[in-house]
């Protein structure tokens, strides 16, 4: 069990862009959100009523955003996290009320992706992706890729199997 999670998320051991913490929330939130939310959206795309598209956002909150929320210090990057989307599509309301920086050009390059795939999915003019494929948003080109199907299934089920 521990060998296949540490296959799984000691992804860039060796790289400064890992740490401890980025494996750990990355495997609580494959349990607790992710894997929960691929098989709810697995069992609503069975009904012939319903299209439920998935959506992966693998965006990190700029240095200069991120050192802001942590009183300044430069060694702390913060990856993706819940409501990061919601901050974005809103302008960093919430940020800027409490004096964050959120207008470096990397965190409004997110603000500007969201609102167009949003106007694009409510006017039905997203070419290319369907239920069939996952769609994630980046912090680099390309920013917008999509894979087939669900790209954790085979994990997800592990952990399913394990009774995580």
């Amino acid at each position: 069990l521990l060998e296949k999670i540490k296959e799984e998320y000691s992804w860039g051991e060796d790289s400064e862009d890992w740490w401890p913490q980025l494996a750990w929330d990355t495997l609580t939130t494959d349990i607790r959100a992710t894997c929960p939310s691929n098989t709810l959206t697995d069992t609503l795309n069975s009904s012939p009523y319903l299209d439920v598209y998935r959506l992966y956002i693998e965006h990190r909150p700029s240095s200069l955003l991120s050192n802001s929320m942590v009183g300044g210090g430069t060694d702390q990057i913060w990856d993706t996290f819940h409501g990061w989307d919601t901050e974005a599509l809103f302008d960093f309301k919430y940020f800027l009320d409490k004096k964050y920086n959120a207008t470096a050009d990397h965190d409004v390059v997110l603000k500007t992706q969201l609102r167009s795939l949003v106007q694009q999915f409510v006017h039905d003019h997203i070419r290319d992706w369907s239920t069939s494929k996952s769609m994630f948003i980046r912090n680099q080109e390309p920013w917008f890729q999509y894979l087939a199907d669900e790209p954790q299934k085979d994990f997800c089920t592990f952990l399913v199997q394990q009774r995580f």
